[in-house]
């Protein structure tokens, strides 16, 4: 019987089974998280019942607010070893490397919760957390200066001096014209070799900058930061759920099992909606991507605001399923603005979504700690304050998606840059 399963590991290939393997086991990883964290806690505090305990939750949520604050910044720190790294190995080293790295972190997690010392951590985290907020954005300004490096060096592969040639090639033009001796000189050389130099190595940053100007890509990223900070109550649903409703985590286990499911169905009838709107569009994908964007920002909005007002656990299931209808959204969005650039732009549009997501990231996990804790001093509907707080911050984020609909048609300025 393994012998099909070996067969069709190796017509695969070995790229999509590691990607499989990291996934599954950062889904254990996540799903395990907070209620081994509980354990440690409630060892700790020599609690039988952490559930409602509000010393014990407020640290739980301390703890796991940290945790999701530094792997945040792992994502950065992480650009460094990896951007030199990239240099050195083929892809598929580069995805082992990653591979062993995270099974890595996953057994020392393991290891310094079960010998109940994640307590220690997060008093630790919590004592020092002024000191830790400076390294962290220090990182990311070393991250942003190396990606920009990176960017140069790639734009220069890629084909990019051709222009930057091009340019220089003008100014030579315009020194003859007005100095028929400057070939001649030897001064003039020189200045003309530091303007080609100049020129090259600025072109990339003059490239992000110009791109970032563009009033649909303004838009587009502040957009993209709202979205991000709604979607990252993720960091700390299990932990409402189970305190909101005297659930145990095994059975928040199961109803994020079947949230899955239901997006895997959702993400299944993404193409024959998209089919559909393009005829009714009459081909317009760009119209398709807005209404596909302004459904599904709206299905999470109203969905949040439902899990926050959610009397009982059956319209919290319900609220969860319809908010589940907004899978995807963030996939559309990048494909929609990237129908704004030019093909040599796309690096730089990804690597900027990337910088801007892992900064909303670290500051979500540390919003997002602080509102749950205040929750627990509230009653009634007010208990649902995370919820009714992310269904606010959707609400932006679909006035802000309905606002870009007048960006009908690529804009094709910035592309003239390329062909001048």
């Amino acid at each position: 019987m393994l012998k099909p399963v070996y067969e069709a590991v190796i017509r695969t290939g070995s790229v999509p089974v590691l990607i499989f393997l990291v996934t599954f086991g950062m889904t254990l990883f996540e799903t395990a998280r907070v209620p081994i964290l509980e354990e440690a806690v409630c060892r700790s505090l020599a609690v039988d019942d952490c559930r409602h305990d509000r010393t014990a939750q407020a640290r739980l949520a301390s703890i796991n607010g940290w945790i999701d604050f530094a792997t945040a910044v792992q994502g950065i720190l992480l650009v460094l070893p990896y951007a030199w790294l990239a240099e050195q190995m083929n892809k598929h080293q580069l995805l082992l490397i990653g591979f062993t790295t995270s099974i890595l972190s996953m057994a020392y997690f393991l290891v310094i919760t079960r010998a109940g010392s994640t307590a220690l951590c997060g008093v630790l985290l919590d004592g020092f957390a002024t000191a830790i907020i400076p390294v962290a954005i220090s990182i990311y300004a070393i991250s942003i200066a190396i990606m920009a490096r990176s960017c140069i060096h790639c734009a220069q592969k890629r084909g990019r001096r051709d222009y930057a040639d091009g340019s220089c090639q003008g100014l030579l033009d315009d020194n003859n014209e007005n100095d028929e001796d400057a070939n001649n000189n030897n001064g003039g050389s020189i200045r003309l070799a530091k303007q080609t130099r100049y020129t090259k190595a600025m072109f990339p940053l003059a490239a992000y900058k110009e791109m970032i100007g563009q009033g649909v890509i303004a838009w587009g990223l502040l957009f993209y930061f709202f979205k991000v900070v709604a979607v990252d109550t993720q960091f700390i649903q299990t932990q409402w759920v189970v305190r909101r409703f005297a659930w145990n985590f095994s059975a928040a286990a199961y109803i994020y099992a079947y949230t899955a499911l239901f997006c895997l169905l959702v993400l299944a009838g993404l193409p024959f909606l998209s089919s559909y709107l393009i005829r009714r569009y009459n081909g317009n994908t760009q119209r398709m991507e807005i209404t596909i964007l302004r459904l599904s920002i709206a299905s999470h909005a109203i969905g949040s605001l439902a899990m926050g007002l959610a009397p009982s656990r059956a319209l919290y299931i319900a609220a969860v399923s319809f908010s589940a209808l907004s899978v995807g959204a963030i996939d559309t969005f990048k494909s929609f603005l990237s129908g704004f650039c030019s093909p040599d732009q796309i690096t730089e549009l990804y690597a900027t979504f990337s910088l801007v997501e892992t900064a909303t990231h670290v500051v979500a996990s540390r919003m997002w700690t602080a509102i749950l804790i205040a929750s627990f001093d509230l009653n009634g509907i007010a208990m649902g304050l995370p919820f009714l707080v992310s269904a606010g911050i959707s609400a932006i984020a679909f006035c802000l998606i309905w606002s870009m609909a007048r960006y009908t048609k690529p804009m094709s300025s910035y592309a003239l840059i390329h062909t001048i």
